[in-house]
């Protein structure tokens, strides 16, 4: 489980977010792949969620994510070298 999500915001920017620093105390239980693959996205609070109410600030998320784009344009600068 490498820890990575690609999410999508309300202002249509896609970002990647590691979210593996986020996975303690509580969180620790998102490092089992069964768990993690059971996320949803919560249309009330807007964010992705586990089951027994574990979600992620969506503002945290956005802050910490990695444009797409860059990504993309990054990837293609690798590909030169």
């Amino acid at each position: 489980m490498n820890g990575w999500l690609l999410l999508e915001f309300y202002n249509n920017e896609r970002k990647f977010v590691d979210i593996k620093p986020l996975m303690k105390g509580v969180l620790e239980q998102l490092r089992e792949k069964k768990f993690f693959e059971q996320f949803y996205i919560d249309p009330e609070l807007g964010t992705v969620t586990w089951p027994g109410e574990l979600d992620l600030d969506p503002h945290n998320l956005y802050k910490q994510g990695v444009d797409a784009m860059d990504i993309k344009i990054l990837a293609q600068y690798d590909d030169l070298l």
